[in-house]
């Protein structure tokens, strides 16, 4: 009997170590909830199944721990299948929103008048929604061309900031409407936005 209890605590007390050091290996989330939760059940498995033992009621300790321990292993494949998804989408994003921006400039820099053009867009980037990827709104900045090649500029406003967070109120673009209203046209029909999504700006320095 003595030797019975001893190795019951042992085992114990072994269990308790082991549990608490796969706990502090495991960082916080849902994925420690479940350790939490599934540990619990082996400890109080490890108290009890010695004295079922004894009753003829001795529980499959070692299969409980193989089934248990291939679900821990599977919830920390979707939480780690779900975190490289997110880098994945971030990366599509990002190449999306490089690609749009390069349109932009090419579309601006097609207008007769326009020396350069630097843009930025803003576009919905949960990729839960219907709408993913749907672009928001345009801003471009454009420097024309000098006034010995026929484009007079009536003024010049400050740089924009570009941000998709926050955004310094622009001064109405202040050049020959028909550069303005071409440029509008040709973004709005290539990316579906109406004139209020497009914002155009002049940039510093815009003589060519």
């Amino acid at each position: 009997m003595i030797d019975f209890l001893r190795s019951w605590i042992f085992n114990i007390v072994f269990l308790a170590i082991f549990i608490v050091l796969i706990e502090m290996l495991i960082p916080s989330g849902k994925t420690k909830k479940v350790v939490n939760l599934v540990s619990g059940c082996i400890m109080l498995i490890a108290i009890i199944n010695p004295l079922l033992g004894i009753v003829g009621r001795d529980i499959d300790m070692k299969g409980f721990q193989i089934e248990t321990g291939n679900f821990i292993d599977r919830k920390e494949i979707e939480a780690q299948g779900k975190i490289l998804e997110e880098e994945r989408m971030k990366q599509i994003v990002k190449l999306y929103r490089e690609k749009i921006v390069s349109q932009l400039e090419g579309s601006a820099m097609e207008v007769s008048g326009v020396a350069g053009a630097n843009a930025d867009v803003v576009i919905n980037e949960d990729y839960g929604s219907d709408k993913f990827g749907e672009i928001k709104k345009a801003y471009v900045r454009v420097r024309l061309q000098k006034e010995n090649d026929g484009i007079k500029p009536v003024a010049k406003v400050g740089k924009i900031v570009i941000d998709k967070q926050e955004r310094t109120n622009e001064e109405p673009l202040e050049m020959d409407n028909d550069i303005k209203r071409q440029m509008e046209g040709r973004i709005g029909s290539l990316f579906n936005l109406s004139s209020e999504d497009i914002v155009i700006t002049l940039m510093e320095g815009m003589g060519g």
